[in-house]
């Protein structure tokens, strides 16, 4: 069933989420490692990928990982599956006011996902490969995948909930998935080799508002 929410509402729920899940800044041996095992998982698969390989890339003992991390690798994926989450929609989310209109915060979301997936092209594809059939989404236990798919909705609902307000209420649904699927994507519609993140923003946010029908057009946020 279509979540009927105006766009105020996700864009509350999503601030409220960002402030309330906010991690310390990350940094040190036990974010190294995470981060070293994201690449690993990217790379190798869930599986494929080993405590010993994890301590390898990082230039430590095997032995001494599981005193940052008890659980191991397990405990590894799920940590860093939530702090890529919550950088992606602090970043998402850190120039958004409800004052902006429909269409203001909808290129701005647009702008802000391409700029993170070039930004960050390791850290985005270690989420996609997650959930993309290389093992590490069966890792998780059910409770884990749900709180993900949860937080993964928030944003997603946002996005739909805004292609909807500026006028493709029957089409919201898919429409927003192709937006989002085209962010995920940005690097492949570069418009030339070298073009920088700010001329990629600005071909994806010209394809998405044809894709949204939105050529020329104004909407603004309801008073």
């Amino acid at each position: 069933m279509p979540d009927s929410r105006s766009p105020e509402s996700h864009l509350l729920s999503l601030l409220v989420h960002v402030r309330d899940n906010q991690q310390p800044d990350p940094e040190g041996r036990r974010h190294e490692i995470v981060q070293q095992a994201m690449v690993l998982f990217t790379q190798l698969g869930y599986g494929g990928t080993s405590m010993r390989a994890i301590a390898s890339a990082v230039g430590v003992q095997a032995g001494s990982m599981y005193a940052h991390f008890p659980q191991g690798k397990h405990q590894i994926l799920f940590e860093g599956l939530r702090d890529i989450l919550q950088e992606f929609l602090a970043h998402l989310s850190a120039t958004l006011t409800p004052e902006m209109s429909y269409r203001e915060q909808f290129e701005t979301l647009v702008r802000r996902h391409v700029s993170w997936q070039l930004d960050n092209g390791s850290r985005g594809l270690a989420w996609q490969a997650a959930f993309g059939g290389l093992g590490a989404a069966e890792a998780l236990t059910k409770e884990e995948q749900d709180n993900f798919r949860t937080v993964r909705l928030t944003y997603y609902g946002y996005v739909e909930s805004l292609v909807s307000a500026l006028g493709n209420p029957d089409d919201a649904f898919a429409l927003s998935r192709a937006v989002l699927t085209l962010c995920d994507n940005a690097n492949r519609v570069r418009p030339h080799p070298g073009a920088t993140v700010d001329e990629v923003a600005d071909q994806v946010v010209d394809v998405v508002n044809r894709i949204v029908r939105l050529e020329g057009a104004e909407v603004s946020a309801a008073s």
